[in-house]
């Protein structure tokens, strides 16, 4: 039985934020390295070598294909080496699906653990008679239990941080839409109690409204959510702040 392949590597892993929305900056740096060094036709055990190769480039901040080693990569390195465990996912998004089935079992036998897959939230929609702003926040929010980054100034172990993506929740598209809709309720309520506006955040927990959506389809309160990460939400604006002392950016504006 011949192995899958893979053509226009190059341009499907430049293209990742399109092809597979909704995942961390630090993992879009990590596709853009991997576009630039990549081969344009892997087969699965090609994809897991040129990841290898780069979580080696990550660790030795040196460019062993022979270019220049962005400053991108330097400054942000321990964290975009926590997202290779996500890689997977976004296999799963830019490949053929036997392509992706091939490399999701070589990856399980390599590192004994493949994180779930991912699902399009923005396909999985909410009530109509929610506004703009509140839709643009519950999607990142339920972008961000299917692949939580854990960004606490700190860095995890490789061997840690392989094995949390492996044992992360699957959800369901029925599940998603029944959080996006309870953390829409819940985000309501909060502006009408705040005067137009609403902070939802997780430190090491959820707050209470994330909670409260979580509960109703078992995302687990200490690795189930974006550690350090604060968004607020107005009738003006949302913006989120991504990981330990993270910038805010800006997600919808009026």
């Amino acid at each position: 039985m011949m192995e899958a392949t893979m053509i226009n590597v190059k341009e499907k892993l430049a293209n990742a934020r399109n092809l597979c929305p909704g995942m961390s900056k630090d993992m879009y740096v990590l596709t853009d390295y991997m576009a630039e060094n990549a081969k344009d036709e892997l087969v699965p055990m090609g994809m897991i070598m040129l990841t290898a190769c780069v979580q080696d480039d990550l660790k030795n901040c040196r460019n062993g294909f022979g270019r220049e080693f962005p400053e991108e990569l330097r400054a942000r390195k321990d964290f975009i080496l926590d997202e290779i465990r996500w890689i997977p996912q976004v296999v799963d998004a830019i490949a053929e699906e036997a392509f992706a089935e091939e490399f999701r079992k070589a990856w399980e036998e390599i590192f004994h653990s493949v994180p779930p897959k991912r699902l399009n939230t923005k396909e999985i929609g909410i009530s109509e008679v929610y506004p703009a702003y509140i839709k643009v926040a519950v999607d990142w929010w339920a972008n961000a239990i299917i692949s939580p980054k854990f960004d606490n100034g700190d860095t995890l172990p490789a061997f840690l941080s392989f094995l949390m993506a492996g044992n992360q929740k699957s959800y369901t598209e029925d599940e998603i839409k029944v959080f996006k809709e309870t953390l829409a309720q819940e985000i309501e309520k909060e502006m009408k109690r705040y005067g137009g506006r609403c902070s939802l955040d997780v430190d090491y927990h959820p707050c209470r409204a994330l909670a409260t959506a979580g509960e109703k389809i078992g995302v687990n309160d200490m690795t189930g959510y974006p550690c350090k990460t604060y968004m607020h939400i107005s009738e003006e604006c949302v913006e989120v702040s991504a990981g330990y002392r993270a910038p805010y950016e800006t997600l919808w504006s009026k």
